[in-house]
């Protein structure tokens, strides 16, 4: 048997006729066990399937046209709805003091939570809702939402020592994301699915 990502795995359907002779399983179709996600672009093989599976029940994510847009890039503002929507905080802001996010915007209240729980942070006068969330910038926000501690040196070459490297080691302690060959690549954008991993890492964690 070979696992998949994310618990899912592989298992041929064979059938068996009446003289006993079963028919050869790599001429049978593969059938693959795992969580469904109801999105056609998110497979049960696909490495983000439980975590998008299980957002989508709590009424975290939602996509369109029946997908998900998995490797779609994440916004400021997306990635702190989705935040909130993990930790179930209340969403009661109507306005922010930022001059990026005004109360026509359909984030505002979110963003209003965020802020007001100590999780997200701006720039000066301006959110920049529609800025891809970086990696650490996500790190950031869900080390402060999930009440981590920021732990010392986790080896990541390309994170400065300090507070950053504190952010980047605290998700690789619990577990929610360990970067690759020594890399935590903190400027790459976040995509959906690799936000997908991060939030219910934080629903583990809490």
């Amino acid at each position: 048997r070979s696992y998949l990502a994310d618990g899912a795995w592989p298992f041929a359907v064979t059938a068996e006729d009446e003289a006993g002779n079963e028919s050869d399983p790599e001429d049978a179709p593969q059938v693959f066990g795992g969580r469904e996600t109801g999105f056609h672009d998110v497979p049960a093989t696909h490495f983000a399937s439980a975590a998008v599976a299980t957002l989508r029940e709590r009424g975290v994510v939602a996509g369109r046209d029946g997908a998900f847009a998995p490797d779609a890039f994440v916004t400021r503002a997306e990635f702190v709805k989705m935040l909130v929507g993990v930790r179930g905080v209340s969403v009661d802001a109507t306005t922010t003091s930022f001059r990026d996010v005004t109360s026509r915007s359909s984030f505002v209240g979110y963003i209003g939570a965020a802020i007001g729980q100590g999780w997200a942070r701006g720039e000066g006068a301006y959110f920049y809702p529609n800025r891809y969330v970086t990696r650490m910038e996500a790190a950031r926000m869900i080390v402060r939402a999930a009440g981590l501690p920021s732990a010392g040196d986790g080896g990541f070459t390309d994170v400065t020592a300090g507070e950053e490297m504190g952010f980047a080691t605290a998700l690789k302690t619990a577990g929610i994301a360990s970067g690759q060959n020594g890399l935590f690549n903190p400027n790459r954008p976040l995509t959906r699915a690799e936000a997908a991993k991060m939030l219910v890492g934080v629903l583990k964690s809490a």
